[in-house]
């Protein structure tokens, strides 16, 4: 059964509203691995746009989630690099 937030109707009575299942997703990496690991691991499922989002709708801080976006990037990126630098170096 899909968790519930509280949703506050037009009226003021109290909804609830199913979470996607992304954000469902999210929420347990983020339990499990902290900002950090969800940042570093959600770019192999969704994009870091995506992430950012659920990450700050679910109440982490504004720059915290500004901050390890761009590190897990330049991570990824490295990574990358260094694999693809090596595969050519084989290959040439």
């Amino acid at each position: 059964m899909p968790a519930a937030t509280r949703v506050v109707s037009p009226d003021g009575v109290p909804e609830s509203k199913p979470e996607k299942k992304g954000q469902q997703r999210v929420k347990r990496w983020l339990v499990k691995f902290g900002v950090p690991g969800a940042s570093l691991l959600a770019q192999l499922a969704l994009p870091t746009m995506f992430t950012a989002a659920t990450l700050v709708g679910t109440g982490v801080s504004k720059s915290w989630v500004m901050l390890w976006p761009v590190v897990a990037t330049v991570l990824w990126t490295t990574a990358v690099t260094v694999v693809a630098t090596g595969v050519l170096s084989v290959v040439g």
